[in-house]
């Protein structure tokens, strides 16, 4: 394997031959490949997170939301991983891509509730969160069941590129609405009530009130003047 190819080279060189020897092989190509893979992977997980925190951040301009959402997404890669040594899936050129997908597809299940729960104008925290729920959790799970089964056709393909596919996609797909429908929400129900105080939420309310005028008492009403 790769570890092996690298030792091989590291022995080579600590003869001090130089370029007289070397080690090569027809698997070297793969060998290199899974090399390289954990630090290119990290690498691109990393690029790809901050595109898309700071495609949030520029159209909603919210740092809060930012903030959980920058959670949510190092949770979600987290599960993913897992999910792949569940599943006996291993980190290479096949799975990377799925991976790096989970990262807009997680984000975009999250982005839903999230977006809901700040854009909520009355409750507290745990309104807000079950009003989010409410308002965008069906149509959050129906386009991840929907995804889901746009899947099932390849599940039985013995190609191991489209196994490797149905995997990660059921992976992406569960982490995602586990985290959106489950995780997310009770978060935000957890959030302090400072941020939703009466005077954030009914900026009315605090406005001073207008004097209202006395009414006329009722004996007074209709009686007779002096020049009549």
């Amino acid at each position: 394997g790769a570890e092996q190819m690298l030792a091989l080279r590291a022995t080579i060189d600590a003869t001090g031959l130089g370029k007289a020897a070397f080690a090569h092989s027809s698997a070297d190509v793969y060998h290199e490949q899974d090399a390289i893979m954990l630090g290119y992977t990290v690498r691109s997980l990393s690029s790809m997170m901050a595109a898309v925190l700071v495609m949030v951040l520029l159209l909603t301009a919210n740092f809060p939301m930012v903030f959980v959402m920058a959670l949510c997404l190092y949770s979600c890669c987290t599960h993913m991983f897992g999910w792949m040594a569940l599943t006996g899936t291993n980190l290479n050129a096949l799975s990377l891509i799925p991976l790096l997908l989970s990262v807009g597809l997680c984000m975009d299940y999250c982005t839903h509730i999230a977006h809901a729960f700040w854009s909520s104008a009355r409750g507290g925290s745990s309104q807000r969160s079950a009003a989010a729920l409410y308002a965008r959790g069906t149509a959050v799970a129906n386009a991840g069941i929907s995804t889901g089964l746009s899947q099932l056709p390849i599940v039985f393909s013995r190609s191991s590129v489209f196994t490797t596919f149905f995997w990660m996609m059921c992976g992406m797909v569960l982490v995602g609405l586990f985290h959106a429908l489950l995780v997310l929400p009770v978060c935000l129900s957890l959030l302090p009530h400072a941020a939703d105080s009466d005077e954030e939420c009914e900026p009315l309310a605090s406005l001073p009130s207008l004097p209202v005028p006395a009414a006329e008492p009722a004996s007074l009403v209709g009686k007779p003047t002096d020049d009549n």
